[in-house]
C-alpha cells in the first residue's frame, strides 16, 4: 500500500455502484465515512488487526 493510499480522507472512500446507485444524501456520506473509517483503522492499526483476526480464528474453531 502506498503512502497516498493511507494519507486519503475518510470520505474519500468509493462506493460500491449499488450503493452509490441506491443511497440517498446524508447516509451516502455516513456510509463512505463508515467504510473509510474501516480501511483507515485496517492500515494504521496493522498489528491489531492481525490480532482480531487471530482471536476470531480461535474463536470459529472453538466454536465448530
Amino acid at each position: 500500500m502506498t503512502n497516498n493510499q493511507v494519507l486519503q480522507t475518510v470520505d474519500d472512500v468509493a462506493l460500491f455502484p449499488l450503493e452509490d446507485e441506491k443511497f440517498h444524501g446524508q447516509f451516502k456520506r455516513y456510509y463512505r465515512h463508515k467504510r473509510g473509517n474501516l480501511f483507515k483503522a485496517i492500515t494504521e492499526f496493522v498489528e491489531l488487526w492481525e490480532c482480531f483476526q487471530l482471536l476470531n480464528e480461535i474463536w470459529m474453531r472453538e466454536m465448530g
